[in-house]
């Protein structure tokens, strides 16, 4: 799919002759993906940088946009294309031998409690701790309680 500087006025709100200049350098050069998209991230407002799912997947190569499912250039080793990283890697889920977890939010005074309770609870095959890929955790100040997020 080739990027047209349209696309890259819609997705990331800039100025025309910006998009015209990085939809032609994405299109001309030889550079590797990394290279490419340190080169144009300055034109993309609000990114954080280059990343890869590196060392499993390191052909996919985007711009950090903030989160998995917001819009962003991404190179997926044979082509640079604008949308969702975590969209393409669910649509590609054979290709890249994966399985998607679940994902599970509470809020409760005692968090590890409220984990093993909400952990216990999912109906389809309970997972052990030992599945338990990611603990987030953001303190509430008015309500003194805790919210976790926890990947399965």
């Amino acid at each position: 799919m080739k990027i047209t500087a349209h696309e890259l006025q819609k997705h990331f709100d800039i100025a025309e002759g910006d998009a015209d200049y990085i939809q032609s350098f994405i299109s001309t050069t030889w550079l590797p993906p990394t290279t490419v998209l340190k080169s144009i991230a300055p034109f993309i407002k609000n990114n954080y940088g280059v990343e890869s799912l590196y060392p499993d997947y390191p052909d996919l190569v985007y711009l950090n946009m903030g989160d998995t499912y917001s819009p962003t250039i991404f190179h997926d080793g044979t082509s640079y294309q604008i949308g969702s990283w975590g969209d393409y890697v669910e649509t590609h889920q054979k290709t890249f031998n994966i399985t998607f977890k679940k994902t599970i939010t509470v809020t409760a005074t005692n968090q590890n409690k409220a984990i093993i309770q909400a952990l216990t609870e999912m109906k389809d095959n309970p997972p052990t701790s030992k599945d338990i890929d990611r603990i987030d955790t953001t303190n509430h100040r008015k309500s003194n309680l805790k919210k976790t997020q926890c990947n399965v």
